[in-house]
């Protein structure tokens, strides 16, 4: 899978330049906004989230040609905010200061089965390089108990983990 290195600028709203304290754990996430793709997402977060002023971001995303990794892996993306507290005691006391995100693309509400495979290669990898268990894969919910992404916290089997080198989400239905 190719992996394109594109930084957004560093700015207060998307990124804020500041360090992680170490990759403990890689949350899952998924895009809200239909069809778009990795470089879509990119230029969203370098772009239009800045001038809305919104807090948001995520290190990587992945659609079925490539992953755009738009903050630096040692540095935080705002992606799992703490209003409501964290719910993964290994990521206490701040998740954002411990964690990777990783955001899907979908097309249509669905994710495609090319997306899927980018996805787990890239998890795996990370899992590799960080030396990190599968038990350290989370859900957005898992930290912040938002529910989101809906159909991974209704049904937690569509977001499973199979082995520490191969990661292999069945139950998603990719179109």
């Amino acid at each position: 899978m190719k992996v394109v290195k594109n930084d957004v600028k560093v700015n207060q709203y998307t990124r804020p330049g500041l360090k992680l304290s170490g990759v403990k754990g890689i949350v899952m996430h998924y895009t809200a906004t239909p069809g778009a793709s990795a470089l879509n997402e990119r230029d969203y977060f370098n772009g239009t989230c800045i001038a809305a002023e919104r807090y948001a971001s995520a290190h990587y995303f992945v659609d079925r040609k490539e992953a755009q990794l738009i903050i630096p892996e040692n540095e935080v993306a705002y992606h799992a905010h703490e209003n409501n507290g964290c719910y993964v005691s290994f990521l206490k006391p701040n998740a954002i200061r411990r964690l990777s995100a990783l955001n899907v693309c979908r097309k249509n509400g669905k994710i495609h089965s090319e997306t899927v495979q980018n996805a787990a290669e890239l998890v795996a990898d990370l899992c590799e390089r960080y030396g990190l268990s599968t038990d350290r894969i989370v859900r957005h919910y898992d930290v912040t108990s938002k529910n989101f992404p809906a159909p991974w916290v209704s049904d937690s089997s569509q977001l499973t983990p199979l082995g520490k080198k191969s990661t292999v989400w069945s139950g998603i239905k990719p179109y």
